[in-house]
């Protein structure tokens, strides 16, 4: 079938007319890049991972270039939930999956956001599952079936198959927004999902779980067949590359793409920087063996959190927050001073924490901001001292429902920023900015 393409973002679009071609190896399905002209340059490759998961950086008729590396799709099968499909869809921007054995590529699986039939279209607007999306494009008509790539509910990239081609599902794939188990039904990217006869793989279905879901849809509801919970599985060697979306305050770990999180360890290389590089906003690759970061590729500095920002009401509200306190604990919510924290899959527990040793105790949370949640990435017991580091917005002179007892963060109200305050143990006072 032949696919047609475009890419909308302006900042690409001059760069995928521009990608040079490459030549194919006899040996594998890689093709080395020579040019190191420049840091962002892909660079003189003689392996590659047995999984390399990241976003199209590059594209021409028979290469991609993903992480840095340069993969020839002349000879590589490139697939869609399984099934085989045309090359033409890895486009700039589309996140893939490249698998490799000894070397050698042997399939690139694409992983759009939303995958659909279009159902309407305006000038500046595209609908699909019930769902309408930002696009200005005018390539596309009612019944095309289309893959999307989003970026805060607009399209930055958008393949289709041409007219006459009904598929036999619509995918979505995002955090789980709400859940009626009574119903079975969940809402991700405001899809309503009825899930009653769907099959549930690799774990449960909870509030703010990443989940990739297949089914039909009709009635403005998906009926889905499949779910899945999104989470880091692959064994071997993998390369992961994605923005930095949380990072602790001790540089100890972080988080790519909302999704995956890693441990940095004393044997972790880290090449372009240190582990205090890391800002939220950057980009990173990180290769794990069977789960271990051996190593930490840092390619972007991001930004500081520190700076005051705008509160939770604004557009731009922070990604990152720290609290501590004493915590109420039930079926993976954290509850201290009026506010609620959600406990998930990727959440990390330090000084031998568990689940059942959270109610009642005095604990540090460090986290997320997604979807007006506050999702818990860190727990560690809070320190016995006078100082408490604590991330969060100021609110009628308060701090996370500590009354802030002096004029310290008067200049702060309504921002959101990183601090450092004495504690009493009930009250906050002499707050500083945190370097």
């Amino acid at each position: 079938m032949q696919f047609r393409k475009t890419l909308i973002m302006a900042a690409l679009a001059s760069t995928l007319m521009a990608c040079g071609s490459s030549s194919d190896s006899s040996d594998s399905n890689q093709t080395p890049n020579t040019d190191n002209s420049n840091s962002g340059s892909d660079q003189t490759l003689t392996s590659i991972p047995d999984t390399v998961i990241g976003k199209i950086a590059s594209a021409t008729t028979n290469s991609i270039s993903v992480n840095s590396y340069e993969v020839s799709t002349a000879s590589v099968e490139t697939t869609y939930q399984g099934e085989v499909i045309d090359a033409s869809v890895l486009i700039e921007g589309m996140p893939v999956t490249v698998f490799s054995t000894d070397d050698v590529v042997t399939e690139i699986a694409i992983d759009p956001d939303v995958a659909g039939e279009v159902t309407a279209i305006s000038t500046d607007s595209i609908t699909v599952a019930g769902e309408t999306y930002t696009y200005s494009g005018n390539d596309v008509a009612v019944g095309d079936y289309v893959f999307l790539v989003l970026e805060n509910s607009s399209v930055v990239a958008l393949t289709d198959t041409g007219a006459g081609m009904v598929p036999l599902w619509t995918e979505i794939e995002g955090f789980i927004a709400s859940l009626d188990s009574t119903e079975q039904q969940l809402v991700v990217n405001g899809v309503t999902v009825d899930y009653s006869t769907a099959r549930i793989e690799d774990g449960e279905i909870a509030i703010n779980s990443y989940v990739e879901i297949v089914g039909t849809y009709a009635d403005g509801v998906l009926v889905a067949t499949e779910i899945e919970i999104e989470r880091d599985s692959n064994t071997g060697e993998v390369e992961t590359g994605g923005v930095i979306t949380w990072v602790n305050e001790t540089y100890t770990a972080f988080e790519l793409s909302n999704l995956y999180t890693f441990e940095i360890l004393s044997s972790t290389r880290i090449e372009d920087g240190v582990a205090a590089d890391l800002q939220v906003g950057g980009y990173a690759e990180a290769t794990t063996v069977d789960g271990v970061l051996t190593e930490l590729d840092l390619e972007g500095t991001g930004t500081n959190s520190s700076t005051p920002e705008e509160g939770v009401s604004g557009s731009t509200i922070p990604a990152n927050f720290s609290v501590s306190g004493v915590m109420d604990y039930s079926n993976n919510l954290l509850t201290f001073n009026g506010y609620t924290f959600v406990i998930d899959s990727n959440t990390r527990f330090d000084d031998y924490l568990t689940l059942e040793t959270l109610a009642g105790a005095s604990l540090e949370l460090e986290g997320v901001v997604r979807n007006g949640s506050y999702v818990v990435r860190e727990v560690e017991l809070m320190d016995n001292d006078a100082e408490l580091d604590i991330e969060g917005q100021v609110t009628d002179g308060t701090l996370w429902g500590y009354t802030i007892t002096d004029a310290s963060l008067s200049a702060y109200e309504g921002l959101w920023i990183d601090v450092e305050c004495y504690f009493d143990g009930n009250t906050i006072s002499n707050c500083a900015l945190d370097d």
